[in-house]
């Protein structure tokens, strides 16, 4: 997943330098008040802030927004419409608590054409909210053939599968107002956005960005940390590793192993993802060989990395491991337990 566009909003620094990403402007000397992390941006009449949309990738077509937010008001609160998030030019992408009804969060997309919409939420000045908002056009990314989906505090609220082509957006996407109207009355914190559609919000309370799984350690075959020479293994060997990630407590959601004729090589078998799960720090379980077939005798070598449950792919692998497949009559050997008589 791609995460383009990261501002804790704690201060006007992070506005104009934010963590991640290409930085705005403040609108209108906004205030900063405590919210979920730290503080946040107060969205007041034409006060908030400003994220240029084309430097940090969001467009109509595909992408994902969230943020937290501490309303100043119970709800419904007063007036018509709250705006939250606002782009807008010949399309729009747009978040917003409409007081009308009882109270609700909306999204909208292409001019107000594309809207889904939280039903009746209730709250009290001074709680906190997760918001999240993903978006894909042609329906493909999301599931069950979804174009937009709401989230509040990681439970899917609403969504649609209506398809649009997605038009100009507005040049800066405003936060926290739309004009000297519309303006949200809610302190919003942490802003995140990405040019993919994120569908599990899980990491909500985690104020930073998830980091990629680093590399297994410790790897076995059969069971063997050095699978070689009288420490051989089977044709059908299975391998196992410590999983990594600098987020402590990440869980993987796959492994991907590699087995080669020689160091560097895969030529044997790729295994793509293979389902797993595993805490940060303990050793997966054991995955079975299925490439092609393993030469009695003969020496390979392999490596393995993982993919931790928000979807971020471990970029750096293990160290390739030297295994060596037993000998024709070591095999039968083991079979009839006269191993120790042959080494």
């Amino acid at each position: 997943m791609a995460l383009k566009l990261w501002s804790k909003l704690e201060n006007g620094g992070d506005v104009t330098s934010p963590q991640l990403g290409t930085g705005g402007a403040e609108v209108g000397s906004p205030s900063y008040a405590p919210a979920k992390f730290g503080n946040g941006i107060h969205g007041e009449a034409s006060k908030g802030c400003t994220f240029p949309t084309a430097a940090n990738s969001i467009n109509g077509s595909k992408g994902t927004v969230e943020l937290w937010l501490r309303p100043q008001f119970n709800s419904p609160g007063t007036g018509t419409y709250k705006d939250i998030i606002y782009c807008f030019s010949t399309a729009q992408i747009r978040v917003w608590w409409q007081t009308d009804g009882g109270g609700i969060f909306h999204a909208s997309f292409y001019n107000g054409g594309k809207n889904v919409e939280t039903g009746i939420i209730s709250f009290s000045a001074g709680d906190l909210l997760h918001i999240g908002v993903t978006w894909d056009e042609e329906g493909l990314d999301i599931g069950d053939g979804k174009t937009i989906a709401i989230y509040v505090d990681n439970v899917e609220k609403d969504s649609i599968t209506s398809t649009w082509t997605a038009g100009a957006i507005g040049a800066n996407m405003q936060v926290g107002y739309r004009d000297g109207t519309y303006y949200s009355d809610m302190i919003v914190d942490n802003l995140k956005t990405y040019d993919t559609c994120k569908i599990d919000f899980s990491d909500k309370d985690t104020e930073g960005v998830n980091e990629a799984p680093t590399a297994p350690t410790v790897l076995q075959v059969d069971g063997q940390s050095s699978p070689t020479g009288a420490n051989c293994v089977t044709a059908t060997p299975q391998f196992t590793a410590i999983f990594n990630d600098p987020d402590a407590g990440d869980i993987s959601n796959a492994i991907n192993i590699q087995v080669g004729s020689a160091s560097g090589l895969f030529d044997m078998w790729d295994s793509g993802w293979l389902a797993d799960s595993t805490v940060d720090g303990n050793r997966c379980s054991a995955k079975t060989y299925a490439g092609s077939a393993l030469s009695a005798g003969t020496s390979y070598w392999w490596r393995c990395r993982f993919r931790d449950d928000d979807g971020a792919e471990g970029v750096a692998w293990s160290d390739w491991q030297q295994f060596d497949v037993c000998a024709a009559a070591v095999v039968a050997a083991v079979e009839g337990g006269l191993l120790s008589q042959i080494w």
